[in-house]
């Protein structure tokens, strides 16, 4: 596109925000009503909710005057120059955005907006809805992404045969499939409870007595320990990966480049680190489920969609 179709929608999207300027109230009425009669379990909202939401209309109003005056005054090229003087931005999108293993070449762009935009506004957008709260809704939701993880590396499994490696590399990624998906499958069983939460069934015997929420669960054994362990856990993810991400080993095996986490997931583990700083977070459990479907999501593509020729582990 030129320079003045960028203007022409640049001059759109400021009207739009003008528009939203002069409705906030009747938009805020609608959306309230909306979130309370569709949204809502008990059809009430807090005051923080009732403030989160307006102060979410008030960004999206900002960001709209934000872009549509950028586009109207070619500011997103200025802001590239400016910041190709302090970094390397083709190198930056190389890192953020390329995956060297799928001809799918727009795949971790897309993993990395999606990532990236869910990170920071998932945590904005929960206390809106009385969220997060153990059991509810978003976190039932955000539990099947687990199961929809692990069935997706299964059925990553079925194109291995398409992978270009030597036997002993394929019968390995196959292992590695088969113990990640198991893993991911089991958390969202942990997450439902075995399907207690499904059939509700009562807890009985040990899981009565010991379970601090009475589950058909093995996590809640630990509650007492969640305080020190969710902020651990972040925290050493961030600096594992980072470590992995910024500082890489030269020839690094084809099993590493597909297993390890891609740079893409940088803001989103990020904002999981950020979120354990007070203790047991239900955040970050959503996260890490969102986290474990781009991951898989990943895989599936490069194993359906092989790019390179790989002779080494």
């Amino acid at each position: 596109m030129n320079k003045y179709t960028y203007r022409i929608i640049g001059i759109i999207v400021v009207i739009i925000a003008i528009i939203l300027i002069s409705i906030y109230a009747p938009i805020v009425s609608i959306l309230l009503n909306f979130i309370e009669e569709y949204i809502s379990q008990d059809h009430h909202i807090e005051p923080e909710g009732i403030y989160n939401i307006k102060k979410l209309l008030s960004f999206i109003i900002v960001l709209f005057l934000a872009v549509g005056t950028l586009l109207l005054f070619n500011g997103f090229k200025k802001i590239t120059v400016v910041l190709e003087a302090f970094i390397n931005v083709k190198k930056a999108k190389k890192i953020f955005q390329t995956n060297d293993l799928t001809t799918k070449e727009n795949l971790q762009k897309r993993l990395f907006i999606a990532g990236t935009s869910i990170g920071i506004l998932l945590p904005f957008l929960l206390p809106i809805f009385n969220q997060p709260t153990s059991e509810g809704f978003i976190e039932e939701g955000s539990s099947v992404l687990f199961l929809v993880a692990g069935i997706m590396l299964f059925i990553s499994g079925r194109h291995i045969n398409k992978n270009p490696s030597t036997p002993d590399i394929r019968k390995k990624i196959r292992i590695i499939l088969i113990i990640t998906a198991v893993t991911f499958i089991g958390m969202f069983g942990e997450e439902i409870s075995w399907g207690q939460r499904i059939f509700d069934w009562e807890a009985v015997g040990v899981f009565k007595e010991y379970n601090v929420q009475s589950e058909t669960n093995m996590h809640n054994f630990f509650n007492a320990i969640f305080d020190t362990f969710y902020p651990l856990f972040g925290l050493s993810l961030f600096l594992f990966l980072c470590l992995i991400w910024f500082f890489p080993k030269k020839n690094r095996t084809y099993l590493s480049r597909l297993f390890f986490p891609h740079p893409s997931m940088f803001f989103l583990v990020f904002m999981m680190a950020c979120l354990t700083y007070n203790g047991h977070s239900e955040i970050f459990e959503e996260l890490l489920a969102v986290f474990c479907t781009l991951y898989s999501t990943r895989i599936f593509y490069s194993l359906k969609f092989p790019k390179i020729k790989s002779s080494n582990p």
